[in-house]
């Protein structure tokens, strides 16, 4: 197990006590040097470096609970994938403050590990979309993780799908009103990020249960909706914004890892 007093020395100086935790959360020896920790090297600089402890620190109790219950994890730590995400994270999340954006890029860096089925190539996406969103951002795309049903009376335009989403959302979540414009901004940009779907349902007559739709914009069928009509709103056209497997993927990547 990693002991952070033992890598964070009260009698050491900050620049001392950033790398050690950076070798201890890499698997670099006390004696080790490389291309590796010359990168830390010219990262860590001042007015960041008690910003970078506390992010460091984090990761490392991560990483400590994650062996404690997963086993080993060193060889993993060790690896080269690891360093690059672990790397890349350093270089972002130190330019943000907030305690909910800096608990997700942990988050990824910890999931990087436990999740094998995504590819290094989306991780590193993951973390870049994770820098541009903002924490407002994310809460809507939590909002929309189990889809917002919304409907009109009349024809309307792709365009107009965030302002209609947007609207929903202020009738659900009250709190949220103060923001409208703002949040149909955030809307507009997810959509742009490719992580929502705007689905149109196909209403059936006979029966109860919504079961098809069509994703706007393309040719793809959507079918297993299991929309109860009792759950929709009393409008001419019914659209299911939600996010898509993109979407998905990007959400569990950076929340609480489960174990």
């Amino acid at each position: 197990m990693l002991n952070k007093e033992e890598h964070m020395p009260s009698v050491e100086d900050a620049g001392d006590k950033i790398h050690r935790i950076i070798r201890a959360s890499i698997g670099l020896s006390p004696i080790a040097s490389g291309t590796i920790l010359e990168a830390f090297n010219l990262l860590w600089r001042p007015p960041v470096e008690s910003r970078a402890e506390k992010w460091m620190a984090d990761v490392i109790d991560a990483l400590n609970e994650l062996a404690e219950r997963q086993g080993c994890v060193e060889y993993i730590v060790m690896g080269e994938e690891f360093q690059s995400l672990l790397i890349s994270a350093n270089q972002l999340v130190l330019k943000h403050h907030q305690p909910e954006k800096v608990s997700y890029f942990k988050n990824a860096v910890i999931n990087g590990i436990t999740n094998q089925s995504l590819s290094y190539d989306k991780k590193i996406t993951f973390l870049t979309l994770l820098d541009e969103l903002t924490v407002s951002h994310l809460n809507v795309l939590r909002l929309i993780n189990n889809g917002i049903l919304w409907g009109v009376d009349k024809e309307t335009t792709e365009s107009r799908y965030p302002y209609f989403v947007a609207k929903k959302l202020f009738e659900l979540f009250p709190e949220l009103s103060c923001e409208r414009l703002f949040f149909q901004k955030i809307v507009q940009d997810l959509s742009h990020h490719n992580l929502v779907n705007d689905i149109q349902l196909v209403l059936t007559t006979g029966v109860d249960v919504v079961r098809v739709g069509s994703i706007t914009n393309t040719d793809i069928g959507v079918v297993g909706l299991e929309v109860p009509f009792s759950e929709l709103p009393d409008k001419k056209i019914i659209y299911k914004t939600n996010l898509n497997g993109l979407g998905v993927e990007f959400i569990n990547y950076i929340s609480e890892m489960s174990f």
